[in-house]
């Protein structure tokens, strides 16, 4: 059996110990390419399609869904949104429906929309709602659903 010195064991755990530490940030770097899926091949990720947005429901998406309301598309498509108005009888606030910078009023509004003209809707927190929708003043909203239609992004 063949003994190692002290010195050249050393070296070898402190070359190995660098390797691994840097590793990390390759592997970051490689995913945060174009289009760039962890743990998803290029062709599973061509298969899924690009993945759907939390805060954002797209044209495409609300025309795919089949809804002939908005209200029933974003039941379809992100029933988080709709769920806090659950929170909104205990808050005392309610979750506003904007189309551009024109306040709609509550949830029932999107009753009276077509999903198929929408160019986007976003969802914006009570915070980001407060701060940046015209007309609330001091009124406490739950968040709001902000309409977007062609042309007036």
């Amino acid at each position: 059996m063949r003994t190692m010195s002290y010195a050249k064991l050393f070296r070898t755990l402190a070359v190995t110990a660098g390797i691994l530490s840097i590793l990390p940030a390759c592997a970051a770097s490689a995913g945060a390419g174009a289009g760039a899926e962890t743990g998803a091949s290029t062709s599973e990720s061509a298969r899924r399609g690009p993945r759907s947005s939390r805060t954002l429901i797209t044209g495409d998406e609300l025309r795919s869904s089949g809804a002939t309301t908005l209200y029933d598309a974003i039941q379809r498509l992100r029933p988080h949104w709709l769920a806090n108005r659950n929170a909104v009888n205990r808050a005392g606030s309610e979750i506003v429906v904007y189309q551009g910078s024109v306040n709609l009023g509550g949830l029932e509004a999107l009753r009276q929309i077509e999903p198929g003209y929408i160019d986007h809707v976003r969802w914006l927190d009570a915070s980001e709602a407060s701060n940046t929708l015209p007309g609330l003043g001091s009124r406490s909203v739950a968040g709001a659903i902000v309409i977007t239609n062609p042309g007036n992004n």
